[in-house]
């Protein structure tokens, strides 16, 4: 039985009026009202539309799933609201938030409920010591950390990688009263960089600040707030200063210090040569400047790195967990292969391959 509240919320969070939803879908804006009054039902047909278009799964207006944050805000260049987002970033953010209730649900119908490690923070501190608090009560003292993604799953976050259309912002967290902690990633970044806005982002959230869109600012002198606490927290908690500095005198480094020779120390800490080279400079090791006038060159080259082990590119987006535990609940028969189809945003076609070649 379909629920009008969950036809309405889905709607509201897309931050769409009546008239909007009816002229993109081809309806009769009485007609829509009347579906979400509850005075009419639409058809099967007409639900998969809805639910195409608010990028959801027919079961969230079957069930009470709650909204995306009401609160949520955006800490951008230019301070905006999620209603002044082009309508496809809208769409894609109501498709993380639909990720994460289908992760939270799939673990309830495997018995493997989610254990949350974080230890949230109330009391003042610096960033820097905050990063080395945590790192060392993740058993990483000094050493880099290769996979924060994978690190901060086993702490209990959700965590996708999708492509933000028009790279917008980079990432978005939010603790969402029912899944939890969860961190969405810019896909069509770089490696570096999706680590490091991860790490900008678990910060916001070990802080509890609100749920929030953030474009990430390697300049850690820049920016303010909260923004500039999670930036300075990112780059200690994946550059520790210690073993950055014995890195560059082991490797007898200097301030002339080549691309080549900057690309191996960012590897070492899976960083951007952006962000490794911001991080030399406040720490004192290269001369202000140094990133600025490299970094024009780096953007060209930058469309010819790769982006690491073959794998698809929904399987990198969406994380070996979730795919795990979809393939799971769909060959114990939790789930059908249209669900699955869904989940992990292919075709019935590639679904049923993937299905057969696990």
């Amino acid at each position: 039985m379909v629920m009008d509240n969950q036809l309405r919320s889905a709607r509201e969070s897309l931050r769409l009026d009546t008239q909007e939803v009816a002229v993109a879908l081809n309806l009769n804006e009485d007609q829509l009202k009347a579906w979400e009054s509850g005075a009419a039902t639409p058809t099967v047909e007409q639900l998969w539309q809805l639910a195409d278009f608010y990028s959801r799964d027919v079961d969230y207006f079957l069930t009470g799933a709650l909204p995306i944050p009401v609160e949520l805000s955006f800490r951008f260049t230019e301070d905006r609201g999620i209603e002044q987002l082009p309508i496809e970033n809208r769409r894609l953010i109501a498709r993380f938030d639909e990720l994460c209730r289908a992760q939270m649900e799939l673990e309830e119908t495997l018995s493997e409920p989610r254990k949350i490690e974080i230890a949230r923070v109330t009391e003042k501190i610096e960033p820097e010591e905050l990063a080395r608090r945590e790192r060392v009560r993740l058993g990483k003292d000094d050493r880099p950390i290769k996979d924060v993604r994978e690190i901060l799953e086993k702490q209990g976050v959700r965590i996708f990688e999708l492509d933000v259309p028009g790279n917008i912002f980079s990432g978005l967290s939010w603790w969402h009263s029912t899944y939890g902690p969860c961190i969405l990633v810019n896909y069509s970044d770089m490696r570096g960089r999706r680590n490091f806005t991860l790490s900008h982002e678990y910060c916001h959230l070990l802080l509890e600040h609100g749920p929030t869109a953030c474009e990430i600012e390697f300049d850690y002198a820049r920016g303010v707030g909260e923004e500039r606490i999670a930036n300075r927290f990112a780059a200690a908690f994946i550059m520790p200063a210690t073993d950055i500095r014995e890195e560059f005198g082991e490797r007898q480094l200097s301030e002339i210090m080549t691309d080549n020779e900057l690309g191996k120390l960012a590897g070492r800490y899976s960083a951007s040569l952006e962000a490794m080279g911001r991080r030399l400079e406040e720490l004192g090791l290269v001369h202000r400047g140094f990133v600025n006038n490299r970094i024009e060159k780096w953007k060209v080259q930058r469309r010819f790195w790769g982006r690491g082990k073959r794998r698809p590119k929904w399987q990198k987006q969406l994380g070996d967990r979730f795919v795990h535990e979809a393939l799971r609940a769909h060959s114990e028969g939790h789930i059908s292969l249209t669900t699955l189809s869904h989940y992990l945003g292919v075709d019935i076609r590639e679904a049923y391959k993937v299905v057969h070649e696990n």
